[in-house]
């Protein structure tokens, strides 16, 4: 759920297939179709300037959250109802027309046509054998225990910068030799702290790009300012971690050590100069942030297919079948979170904390509050994207921060909810692979790290402030 789907780009174990879909029940056997087609929808959308187009669009999503709603199982099943709920109580409070509906909801659909078009990158690396070669770089010379966790921590730290974005993860965790049960979960827990510290500094990131496009403020001073913050996640992960008992020593899999090749290589030099004009081109003609990205990073996954050009070709003729599948549970978290989010901030609730903000004129709280309310949004089951998308704009004229701290508090914020929530994707993987609670891993495992970066972060952020005037 959230842009942290734990599925994305290469969420399978290095060397073995994405498993099975599930089978057809209840007209299952057409979602692909269906996701396909909102997919194309969401890329007409954004390319464009049809008046009617984000009408269908909004329709065609608030459908299919209607169609996928009753097949949420879990504890997620009531967030999303609660979203539903509240969106329908804030449409008749505000009296919002339709039309303002429908647009509202096509927010939603810019965050699952990215995952959707990442998912084109997810089969590149993973035929390409990029993700375990990317490890195996890190690994190598790793015989394990706490030289283990440091590897899957500053391997996904790589990874993710290198496009894998939430499947770093997995791959980090499965190409170390991550087994399910407890005996890894310092193992998964070291790989979503190296992710969180990479998300702050991605240039291709959405976190950062939407961030940016909240504050107005520049991507090279946001990066001299954020890369000592990713340095700070990193140390102090394993600061944290030295406190514990040491792990046991664990010999590295075979596929943790596997060399990089020529052929990938070749694949990801065409895989720059298919991505960085279709990125300038789509940037040029006003295509918001979000498709941008997606289509960049899509075009950067077919480069990157060269590699393995006829295992690739089958896997992508598959790709609706078996891993569009993954997100079709989060269409009504997206488009549902992304409407609530547009009407809680139309129907004017926010107005006191808005009033508040703009008096208060306190760093050392606004940067706090920010990141809080971020992961709090988080909690009701928006991801942090959508709160960027909309929260970000919002309260920029509201904070003293300058538009570079601003800009580092949405992107803390949205690393934050991926760390402190039990709903984010990262640690729903953690769970799903220890068999611990993800309410315990968000609160009493992840919990006292992100409370103590977060402290540390604003005392940096509150100099920052002052030293930029």
């Amino acid at each position: 759920m959230g842009l942290e789907t734990a599925h994305t780009a290469g969420g399978a174990p290095a060397g073995q297939q994405d498993p099975a879909p599930p089978p057809p029940d209840g007209g299952a056997s057409r979602d692909p179709l269906v996701l396909c087609a909102l997919l194309g929808l969401v890329l007409l959308d954004a390319l464009t300037p049809w008046g009617w187009v984000p009408l269908a669009n909004g329709t065609a999503l608030l459908a299919a959250s209607g169609l996928y709603l009753g097949r949420i199982t879990g504890g997620g099943r009531w967030f999303a109802w609660a979203l539903a709920a509240g969106s329908a109580a804030l449409a008749l409070a505000t009296q919002i027309p339709l039309a303002d509906v429908l647009t509202a909801a096509t927010n939603g659909g810019q965050v699952l046509g990215f995952l959707l078009l990442v998912e084109v990158l997810g089969v590149a690396l993973q035929t390409g054998r990029y993700d375990a070669g990317l490890t195996g770089l890190l690994a190598r010379g790793t015989p394990g225990g706490a030289s283990r966790l440091r590897a899957a921590s500053i391997g996904c730290f790589v990874l993710n910068l290198c496009g894998l974005f939430m499947g770093a993860v997995p791959a980090a965790f499965y190409a170390l030799g991550g087994k399910p049960g407890r005996a890894d979960l310092p193992l998964a827990i070291a790989a979503t702290r190296g992710f969180g510290a990479s998300a702050l500094i991605n240039p291709v990131s959405p976190l950062v790009l939407l961030a940016l496009a909240g504050s107005h403020a520049s991507l090279s001073a946001y990066l001299a300012s954020a890369l000592p913050v990713a340095v700070l996640l990193l140390v102090l992960d394993g600061v944290l971690r030295g406190r514990q008992e040491p792990e046991p020593a664990t010999p590295l899999p075979a596929a943790a050590r596997q060399p990089w090749l020529r052929a990938q290589t070749l694949g990801c030099a065409a895989a720059v100069l298919a991505a960085a004009p279709i990125y300038h081109v789509a940037g040029a003609h006003g295509v918001a942030v979000l498709p941008r990205i997606g289509l960049a990073v899509c075009a950067g996954g077919l480069g990157l297919g060269l590699a393995a050009p006829s295992r690739f070709a089958t896997r992508l003729r598959a790709l609706p079948r078996e891993r569009f599948l993954s997100h079709r549970d989060a269409v009504p978290f997206f488009t549902l979170g992304a409407l609530f989010g547009t009407l809680l901030v139309g129907s004017r609730v926010l107005d006191p904390l808005l009033a508040a903000l703009s008096r208060l004129h306190m760093p050392l709280l606004e940067f706090p509050l920010i990141v809080a309310l971020i992961v709090g949004f988080r909690w009701l089951g928006l991801a942090p994207v959508i709160s960027l998308l909309i929260l970000g704009p919002l309260f920029a004229p509201a904070v003293s921060l300058s538009p570079t701290v601003y800009a580092l508090a949405l992107t803390f914020g949205g690393v934050a909810g991926f760390l402190g929530s039990p709903l984010s994707g990262t640690n729903l993987f953690v769970a799903s692979v220890s068999g611990v609670s993800p309410f315990h891993i968000a609160l009493h495992i992840q919990g006292r790290y992100v409370a103590t970066a977060v402290a540390i972060t604003s005392i940096y952020a509150m100099g920052l402030t002052r030293w930029l005037g």
